[in-house]
Order: structure tokens, then sequence, then C-alpha cells
């Protein structure tokens, strides 16, 4: 079961939008579109899971198929008698403003995910197109439903079941925009700053690895992060120079330099990390180089181990979009899909760095 949602009835179009967000983990306001696939007990009205797929689809066909066949997997091991799924087309922030074009748009994949999930013997619940600010609905026959879609219900417009979670101790969901805007890479007025500094820093990084062997370059950088982390780090301010900041970037491509920053996760080292990561992340000059999967899938790593799960995987997602095959993100995504969170990396990590301290 998912935690952390306050109850709601899963075929009350209204209370399922309001609880999207505590299903997602964050608000739906960041830039991309995304389905938003809920398995739920539909006898016992219980969402079990969720997934997501980032829109458009490379292979519209494929990840119909597999969403369903997955989620057939799930209910067959929780021995689920009643399987349905509750489907949202979430439109991102690109269709703030002309999200009834979207659900438009968006009408032909959400029938074929009705209908793959129907013809497997799984009950659709709704399926939901949701802006940044309305909603819409595929399968209700209600005449009330407006042509520009209904107001979404939350932290601005708080409904009943946000009221309810509030009551509970239940926090709020997070903005995605929010949460990227941290790491956010360079504007362009900064952008050749950065992006001369990257020229420079690896000039002088190939200089110094000719002069005293890659090993020595490895252990400089190693003393730079200890410095600026190590029990919440010297005491100076974390003010670094592009070309320092470059420096770390390209130094953190090595995954053994990348692994030793992952260590920084005791509680007085946690602040300053994070701070680390997203600047080294905001230092990228452009809003795709791969220079940027390091330091935010490290910022994802210190987000879960502050408990906040749903920034690690917005940040996971983003840094598989900077870099698709960034190893490292892609096995941690999985392992948070899947329920089993960080842990064994932590523990890994955490003996590393208790043998090479002695």
């Amino acid at each position: 079961m998912i935690l952390n949602i306050p109850a709601f009835d899963l075929t009350d179009p209204h209370a399922s939008v309001e609880a999207m967000p505590y299903i997602m983990g964050h608000q739906p306001d960041g830039p991309n579109a995304k389905i938003l696939y809920v398995v739920c007990d539909a006898k016992q009205q219980i969402p079990l899971s969720s997934r997501r797929a980032t829109l458009p689809l490379a292979d519209q066909d494929e990840a119909v198929s597999v969403l369903t066949h997955e989620t057939l997997e799930e209910l067959s091991e929780q021995e689920v008698e009643s399987g349905g799924v509750l489907i949202y087309l979430c439109t991102g922030q690109v269709a703030k403003n002309g999200g009834n074009a979207a659900m438009r748009q968006y009408r032909g994949l959400a029938d074929a995910l009705a209908a793959s999930a129907e013809r497997h013997g799984l009950t659709v619940l709704d399926v939901l197109c949701v802006s940044p600010s309305h909603w819409w609905s595929y399968r209700s026959p209600n005449p009330a439903y407006r042509e520009e879609g209904m107001p979404v219900s939350g932290p601005l417009q708080p409904g009943a079941l946000t009221m309810r979670a509030i009551a509970h101790g239940v926090h709020v969901p997070p903005s995605e925009a929010a949460i990227l805007a941290a790491v956010a890479p360079a504007s362009a007025v900064d952008s050749t700053t950065c992006s001369l500094a990257l020229v420079t820093a690896a000039q002088q990084r190939a200089a110094r690895s000719r002069k005293a062997g890659t090993g020595a370059e490895f252990h400089r950088l190693c003393g730079v992060i200890d410095r600026l982390l190590c029990n919440g780090g010297d005491g100076t301010p974390l003010n670094l120079t592009p070309v320092e900041a470059a420096e770390l970037l390209l130094g953190l491509r090595d995954k053994k330099l990348r692994d030793r920053g992952a260590e920084y996760t005791e509680p007085q080292e946690l602040k300053r990390a994070r701070e680390l990561w997203s600047l080294l992340a905001r230092h990228c000059a452009a809003n795709r180089t791969v220079l940027a999967a390091a330091p935010i899938t490290l910022a994802a790593i210190a987000a879960a181990v502050a408990g906040e799960v749903a920034v690690c995987r917005v940040l996971l997602d983003r840094a598989l979009e900077v870099d698709p095959d960034y190893v490292l993100a892609e096995l941690l995504q999985e392992a948070i899909r899947r329920g089993l969170g960080i842990d064994p990396l932590l523990q890994s990590i955490r003996k590393e760095r208790r043998s090479r301290n002695g």
C-alpha cells in the first residue's frame, strides 16, 4: 500500500485528482508530460503502488503492454482478488494554459491504456487528464464537467482531502518545479562563463595528469571534496569559482570520485553535501550536458537519506534525462520503484568509508 495518502474514494474523480500528488509524491507542476499508472485493490479501495512514464512514448504499444503486464504480475504476487487501475495523463507545465488541447491530444493514449487493462480483466477506476490548473475525466458522463476542465484542488486551493491530510500531519507534497529549479543549469548570462571554465579546467586537468599521473589528480580532488564536506566542511562558505566547480564536474565522471562523494551522508554532512551537489549541477553550461548526471544523482542519494524519497525520484528522473545510460541512477530508480530503497547502497558505501579510515 502506498503510504501517506489520506483515504479517498477511488471512484470519485474529484478525490482522485486531489490525491494524485500524494500518490506521485510531488505536485504535477514539472515541465514534462507523463503517465501516472496507479495499481489498486479495487475491492478494498486501496492504491497499492504506482508506475510512471514520460511522454511522448518512444513506442506506445510496447509501453501500454508493459504497464498492463507489470500490473498483472504485481497483483498476482500480492494475491489481490480484484485488481484495478487509476490512470492519469499529466500534461506538465507546457499545457498550463492549454490543457484542453492536451486533453484531446492524449485521448487516443488514454483509450489504449484503458482498453489494454480491460482486456486483461482489470477494473479501470478512471482515466484522468490533469494539468497544473484543471482536470478532465475521459470516462465520466457527468454533464456538469465543463469543457475547460474542473479546477484542481491543491495547496493553493485546498479541498477536503488536502485539509484532512494537513489535520493528520501529512505534509503537502513538494513542488516538482521547485525541486528541478534547485539543479537547473546556468542561466544564459552565465552559460558562457561556465563553458569557458570547463575548457580551462579540462586543460589544467590534462596538464596535471601528464605531470603527476591520473592517480595524483584523483587524490587531489578527493582532498577537495573532503575539505568541503567531511564533518560538515571546513567552515568556509560554499562559494566555488567557475573553474573550481568545473574541476569537480569533470572529476565526478570518474566512478571512483563519484562514489567517494556519495559517502558523505552522515547527519552533520548531509546539508552541506546537498548544497554542493546542487551548486555543481547549476554550474553546468547546458540543459542536456551529461556532466550533470553525477551531481544530480548524488543529490538524489542525499535526498533519500534525508527521507525525501519523492525528491529523490524526481532527481533520478532528471539525471536519466541528461544521461539515459547513467547506470547508478538506473539502479537506484529501479530499487526505489521496487520498494527496496537505498539502504543496501548506504551500507556498502559506509563500509567502504570505515575501511578506508581504519
